[in-house]
């Protein structure tokens, strides 16, 4: 994954968020994906369960940030991506 590819992720993930409903998390997670809300919780896993999680934890799409990536982005290695909401 390159810089110009987390940032395209980033910037989906704000829509995603900000959007009503949890249609446009397929486009985002895989069926089969992990989140985590903290490294000291157990990972939310799989597609319904993130969108549950969306759906408790958001309420509405109420204005906020979305970080910017951050870490190395290249081909070579995986970036991470800052998603805390303020």
């Amino acid at each position: 994954m390159n810089r110009e590819q987390v940032s395209d992720w980033v910037a989906a993930y704000e829509r995603a968020w900000r959007a009503p409903g949890t249609g446009a998390l397929a486009g985002i997670f895989t069926q089969d994906a992990t989140y985590r809300q903290s490294p000291y919780e157990e990972p939310i896993t799989g597609l319904p369960a993130i969108a549950a999680m969306w759906d408790a934890e958001r309420g509405c799409p109420a204005p906020g940030t979305v970080g910017k990536p951050y870490g190395a982005a290249d081909n070579s290695r995986r970036a991470s991506a800052s998603t805390a909401m303020s």
